[in-house]
């Protein structure tokens, strides 16, 4: 059926092309596979009775253009053809065909090295297309935004600082305090309650069901950095932990994890969503995050036993408290007054 929408619409671009008539208003993509993840792209595509339409494929990045684009007209009809190559995450992500006017089709052949072909007929409504197999897309998507999960939340500095303060808050909480027996289940209960949290408002924020500006969000993110500073900051000194924090660490947890699921979603945003694979796109960035907040725990776990076994752990924690709280207070300050 693919195939054949493709033949139908080429021929509709060849008649427009020879035709004294108003043209048909389609066109086409042809990418040939000359190398590997090196193709060869045809993209042809009719105007009006004056001009061109002036659409153009815009490539994704990882994707680069080998030399100029050539470009010739004739009657109503424009061609462009060029050489692009794409790594592994560039043939997964989507190219766009921009400026493309509603009333034009876009018959879409992708042919490969080894003779698979792919073949789809696009518009205006959703002018994309991938250069990828369509199992090779999914895993791609899904490798690239693990990637980007754990290298977002390697550097997002506010998210890690608030992760460590709830370590602090969880085994401040133990009964004994400090028993490392009693600590692996309230820890595993707070972290699934602030990831259920981000989760939420991260897959909500993608899918445009909630808008938040992003400068109060990131502002109320260190807010919460400091609020758990505090915290941990007074019952480390007064020896006291008996405030909402310390209480119900999952409760506060999964609540805060709703504000950072939205910071979440703007870097995710930011990276560029593949629409196809939406989807695998908010999976593999989740895990990501996930993966990356695991292994900074293990990190902060190791460095508190290390503590202990120094007989400075009550002062480690204050310090972390206080380095964290003043970040968070320069984060706020920052992010208020851009």
């Amino acid at each position: 059926m693919k195939r054949a929408a493709f033949v139908l619409a080429s021929l509709s671009l060849l008649l427009a092309s020879s035709a004294s008539a108003h043209p048909q208003e389609f066109g086409s993509v042809h990418a040939r596979e000359i190398a590997p993840g090196r193709y060869a792209v045809r993209f042809e595509y009719s105007g009006t009775e004056s001009e061109p339409r002036g659409a153009s494929i815009v490539w994704p990045e990882a994707c680069a253009l080998e030399g100029s684009i050539e470009r010739s007209d004739r009657a109503y009809v424009e061609s462009q053809r060029m050489t692009v190559s794409c790594d592994r995450p560039g043939l997964a992500r989507e190219a766009t065909i921009d400026a493309l006017p509603a009333d034009v089709e876009i018959a879409v052949r992708i042919e490969r090295l080894d003779g698979s072909i792919h073949a789809q007929l696009i518009d205006a409504g959703a002018p994309r297309f991938t250069l990828a197999r369509s199992d090779d897309a999914v895993s791609g998507t899904l490798a690239r935004f693990v990637v980007l999960g754990v290298e977002h939340i390697a550097i997002g500095l506010d998210h890690l600082a608030f992760v460590a303060l709830l370590v602090l808050v969880v085994r401040r909480s133990a009964k004994p305090p400090r028993d490392a027996t009693q600590l692996v289940r309230p820890l595993l209960l707070t972290l699934t309650a602030f990831t259920i949290g981000h989760a939420i408002t991260l897959a909500l924020s993608v899918l445009e069901l909630v808008h938040v500006p992003v400068a109060p969000v990131e502002a109320c993110i260190a807010l919460s950095v400091l609020l758990l500073a505090a915290e941990v900051a007074r019952a480390e000194r007064s020896e006291l932990a008996d405030t909402l924090v310390f209480r119900h660490p999952a409760v506060v947890a999964g609540t805060f994890g709703l504000v950072h699921g939205l910071g979440f979603a703007s870097a995710l945003r930011d990276a560029g969503l593949s629409d196809s694979h939406l989807a695998w796109s908010l999976v593999g960035f989740h895990v990501g995050i996930e993966l990356g907040q695991l292994v900074f725990v293990m990190i902060v776990l190791a460095l508190l036993r290390l503590a202990v076994s120094m007989r400075s752990d009550a002062r480690a924690s204050i310090a972390l408290a206080y380095l964290t709280g003043t970040a968070a207070v320069v984060w706020t300050l920052v992010r208020v007054t851009l």
